[in-house]
């Protein structure tokens, strides 16, 4: 078992939720409010997208009254040493919850999920950094505990977790992976799966229902979760 001082969790919520802005854009050509905040409401930053202001920051769109970094940040305290945050936007926002990290420029931008997770390996003074995105609201939660059994079992520097398909965004990697990293996105490459096969990443097998990494892309999606919580199923 890897000891939690040895652990470092990320939050990836650098992504652009291009496909929750377009459902508030829809709504909002169509008059039609998009109902999916607390209680039934929007949540601000949906509100302000429809108005047509800013881009929604899908890690601060509230479910069950909190945003979803939130509730990243609850489930990941407790089994690991710290928590940082991978955003490129809304710093100061999401900074109310962890440490910010910023992609590195060199890398460029818009590279994906694995810029967020290469700059947060080159500034974590853990050797091991476990990864969940923002917007997977029920890991299992043995997650942490499945993945670093993997990797012991296995003697590997990466994991991810497994059910019926792969999840690779929820991930335990190695700090001394990160020139790999580095090398790979300044190729220009941007699959998460691709590069966890080229670094001998094993798959920690979950025997649990899809619903457990399941993503909130939608503002259908998100209505589904407060749905789902309220009665109790979350």
């Amino acid at each position: 078992m890897i000891p939690r001082e040895h652990l470092t969790g990320l939050i990836l919520a650098g992504g652009r939720a291009s496909r929750m802005q377009r459902d508030a854009a829809g709504s909002a050509l169509s008059g039609r409010p998009a109902r999916h905040g607390p209680r039934g409401g929007q949540s601000p930053e949906v509100a302000t997208a429809n108005r047509g202001i800013v881009p929604i920051e899908k890690g601060l769109v509230l479910l069950h009254d909190e945003p979803l970094v939130a509730h990243a940040r609850r489930f990941l305290q407790g089994q690991v040493s710290r928590v940082v945050i991978s955003a490129n936007r809304s710093v100061d926002a999401f900074a109310r919850y962890g440490e910010v990290i910023t992609d590195d420029a060199e890398i460029g931008p818009d590279a994906g999920p694995l810029a967020g997770i290469y700059s947060a390996l080159v500034r974590i003074d853990t050797p091991w950094l476990v990864v969940t995105p923002v917007d997977v609201i029920n890991p299992p939660e043995d997650l942490v505990a499945r993945l670093a059994d993997a990797i012991a079992r296995k003697v590997a520097q990466a994991a991810y977790a497994t059910t019926t398909r792969s999840h690779p965004l929820c991930m335990m990697v190695h700090a001394d992976l990160a020139p790999s990293l580095r090398s790979y996105l300044l190729k220009g490459d941007r699959k998460v799966m691709l590069w966890l096969e080229r670094i001998g990443a094993v798959s920690a097998p979950f025997d649990i229902g899809e619903h457990a990494f399941a993503n909130i892309n939608t503002l259908a999606d998100l209505q589904h979760a407060q749905i789902r919580g309220a009665a109790g199923t979350v």
